[in-house]
């Protein structure tokens, strides 16, 4: 596997992107007002209840506090009194000619991190084209503390950077990964290894170092620590960066559904396991300018499959021989580190479209479950690398919104004699020709049409019955089935009957159209509500029942069997509510919602105030 390593050539943080810093020349305490993306709020508070711990066994005031993600607008006079680090996320909204940004506000109040006066100034640490075979510390990178001006660190820095990994502490010369520059109350400065630090300061120098990474949003990416190939390619990335990565692409390449060199399925509904233009921009990164990528070990296949793709970014590829190369930013370094040519974060073109994509995503209104997924990337300001594709595809779903599409054409007429599929006409329940809803328990008097003894394919034996309604309302066709022996079924063609039903469905056969009643039994003539079941499905209803059986339910809670006082049966499916303690026997009341009839009992859901009487 290639071994990557980046270096640069940038100068540190000098300007925070905090919004106040201030220090209180009496108490020395330091308060900060700043600000996170949505996606960093859980690693925030991570970091800073740790950096509290410290600070409490050190006897050091440490107090913050992270709030919920919001939409914070600025006028274009307040952006302008920022600094370039304090823009970071920022968009412009053209049409309310406004700056805004998602955060979430961090507040951060501290005392001095010091045991014996001593104060941090900075972090200093080699860059990484240093190895540590040579243990020699051939280039500097200084990480200011934050509100640590350039003047109070550089000149009191050694001449050579290998100086700076001598700790003046304990006198050792040899190979550090870090050490901290140190102020005394006199005006004297020190570099002190991390061992010997906590003598000095009294907290853990790694809790600064965190302390230091999330102070600072605009340093988020790197964790404080030298740039590399895995602090760059962070397992979730910030929605508004991802978005412009997305603008930026485009300015140079033009935006596609699929990955470089991914060959789109011909077919409609083929599976599809190549790689998406977010997938493939989610596992890269953007190396800026300044910072260079160092790849070894490359085999020769390698070279020479992406060869084309290494002479397009013309003099930001260096050939260094025996399968190594170094890619020189600004450029977009893929997965499998091959370089490609991308639009600058600065590029007109590229802010217009990033703006818009971001100003799409603010005012969305969900219609549909793939907006309604968008909505929820927008509010959470994260993208993971499963929704990678989606978060990127916020670009069709622009430029479909500022060019609809065009309907879809009808199609052609089949030719005569070919097999087509004549789907079943809808009915609805307000045509004249049939009665009541879909679930509605009617009684009607009906004159029987026609009653066959009919054998399903499954080889079930029944009645088919048609009938005409006689009266409120008259002459409307009724079809039912019946079990043989019943005496719905013994009817004979002619007679008349009162019958009791449930409302299965509106249909039409050959032209004439019926309403389909499942259920049905005959009740006594006269009859004009039902003798079987309670009110119609979605009523509210209260009832004084007596339970006639309870049994453990198929998916969980209990079943449970009951009667009223008028003898109509009633059956519940319960694990929520007092009534699956009831027992066989016992008299209980309840306030419960109809769910539907069938088979002779209604049942009831959504049970509330059940008490035994």
């Amino acid at each position: 596997m290639p071994d990557v390593k980046i270096t640069t050539d940038t100068r540190g943080v000098n300007v925070p992107a905090f919004k106040e810093y201030d220090v209180d020349p009496a108490t020395g305490i330091t308060t900060i007002e700043s600000w996170t993306p949505p996606s960093r709020q859980h690693g925030m508070r991570q970091v800073l209840e740790r950096v509290k711990r410290g600070a409490d066994g050190a006897g050091i005031t440490f107090n913050y506090s992270v709030d919920s993600e919001d939409i914070v607008t600025y006028t274009p006079k307040e952006y302008a009194k920022f600094s370039d680090a304090q823009k970071e996320d920022m968009v412009y909204d053209p049409n309310l000619d406004l700056w805004w940004r998602m955060e979430s506000a961090v507040f951060l109040e501290f005392g001095d991190f010091q045991g014996k006066g001593w104060k941090v100034m900075a972090r200093l640490e080699p860059m990484n084209n240093t190895t540590e075979k040579d243990r020699v510390w051939r280039a500097l990178k200084v990480l200011p503390f934050p509100g640590i001006k350039d003047s109070e660190i550089y000149p009191h820095l050694p001449s050579t950077a290998n100086d700076c990994s001598r700790c003046d502490a304990c006198g050792n010369l040899r190979y550090r990964t870090d050490t901290y520059l140190l102020k005394s109350p006199k005006g004297k400065y020190e570099i002190v290894g991390t061992t010997c630090m906590q003598g000095y300061t009294g907290l853990d120098p790694e809790l600064l170092l965190q302390l230091y990474t999330v102070l600072d949003p605009k340093s988020r990416s790197m964790g404080g620590k030298n740039p590399s190939p895995r602090n760059l390619k962070v397992a979730n990335k910030n929605l508004t960066k991802f978005l412009l990565l997305v603008a930026q692409w485009d300015k140079v390449h033009g935006y596609t559904k699929y990955a470089p060199g991914v060959t789109p399925p011909t077919r409609r509904y083929y599976s599809f396991k190549g790689q998406t233009l977010g997938d493939f921009l989610f596992t890269g990164y953007y190396l800026d300018k300044g910072m260079t990528t160092t790849v070894s070990g490359a085999t020769q296949n390698f070279m020479s499959k992406y060869q084309s793709e290494f002479k397009a970014v013309g003099k930001q590829f260096k050939d260094l021989g025996n399968g190594a190369y170094e890619m020189k930013g600004p450029l977009f370094i893929s997965n499998n580190n091959v370089p490609y040519l991308v639009g600058s974060p600065t590029d007109k073109d590229v802010v217009k479209l990033h703006s818009e994509m971001m100003d799409y995503l603010k005012n969305l209104k969900p219609t549909t479950s793939y907006s309604k997924t968008l909505e929820s990337i927008f509010n959470t300001g994260e993208v993971t690398r499963k929704i990678a594709g989606i978060a990127a595809s916020t670009y069709t779903a622009l430029q479909n919104f500022k060019n609809p599409p065009p309907p879809k054409p009808t199609p052609a007429p089949k030719p005569q004699g070919q097999k087509t599929f004549v789907p079943k006409p809808a009915t609805s329940s307000n045509h004249p020709d049939h009665i009541g809803s879909i679930g509605q328990v009617i009684v009607l008097t009906v004159m029987v049409d026609s009653n066959r003894n009919m054998t399903s394919r499954a080889g079930r034996n029944f009645n088919l019955m048609k009938a005409t309604t006689i009266s409120n309302p008259a002459n409307k066709k009724i079809t039912m089935f019946a079990s043989p022996g019943t005496p719905l079924a013994s009817s004979n063609k002619g007679s008349t009957i009162t019958v009791e039903g449930i409302v299965k469905e509106h249909s039409m056969y050959k032209g004439v159209r019926s309403t389909v009643l499942s259920n049905a039994t005959i009740v006594p003539a006269g009859t004009t509500s039902s003798t079987t079941y309670v009110g119609k499905p979605g009523d509210l209803i209260s009832e004084t029942v007596t339970i006639d059986g309870v049994k453990p339910a198929t998916y969980g809670g209990q079943q449970i069997d009951m009667t009223n006082a008028s003898g109509k049966k009633f059956i519940a499916y319960d694990q929520y509510s007092n009534l699956q303690n009831a027992n066989v026997g016992e008299k209980w009341e309840f306030d419960a919602k109809i769910k539907r009839h069938s088979r002779g009992k209604t049942q009831v859901f959504y049970i509330k105030n059940a008490k035994k009487v």
